[in-house]
């Protein structure tokens, strides 16, 4: 009984503990446009000279999949979503270490659902093995909704492409129909 009051305790002490402490810190600035400054901000100042506001509208175009309502920021639109398909520009970067860190808890997790549910006869034991299973699913829903995210942005980028570099009506028709479908 003690084991799983100290298992529990763990697994939900670490994760508050860790958000605690994140939101805690300080954010610092990693440029001199403030906070919410981030990579594909730098490129488009670099490349095509934007300030933020343009900035806002190129990458809410791009990261939609919807044509730049100014021509003049049609090629910075092109040029960003062209950077995002080639993974030049990373797309919501989650570091490598967490997502195999996930994976691994989850099959972590499975594994101990599965031999505690089929192993113990005690009721505790049982309990801690549907937790697990909980932790394990959860865990492979949050890999699987991130990744679906990135092909999603990836896709919108795509269109975004086409409709910079020619968009007529008739062509952004069949564009808004084939997001609606998917």
């Amino acid at each position: 009984m003690v084991l799983v009051v100290a298992f529990v305790l763990l697994s939900a002490g670490i994760p508050a503990g860790a958000h605690i402490w994140a939101c805690l810190r300080p954010r610092r600035a990693r440029a001199r446009l403030g906070p919410g400054h981030n990579q594909i901000d730098n490129w488009l100042l670099q490349h095509h000279g934007l300030p933020p506001p343009e900035q806002e509208q190129v990458r809410a175009a791009v990261f939609e999949g919807r044509q730049v309502s100014s021509p003049a920021l049609a090629a910075a639109a092109s040029d960003l979503a062209t950077k995002l398909l080639s993974k030049e520009i990373k797309v919501l970067p989650a570091p490598r270490v967490l997502v195999l860190r996930f994976g691994a808890l989850a099959a972590a997790g499975l594994i101990a659902m599965g031999g505690l549910l089929i192993l113990s006869h005690h009721a505790a034991w049982q309990a801690l093995g549907l937790l697990s299973a909980l932790t394990g699913g959860m865990l492979t829903a949050v890999n699987n909704m991130h990744d679906r995210r990135v092909k999603r942005i990836r896709k919108n980028a795509s269109i975004a492409l086409e409709l910079s570099q020619g968009g007529s009506s008739a062509n952004s028709a069949d564009m808004d129909q084939a997001r609606t479908k998917s």
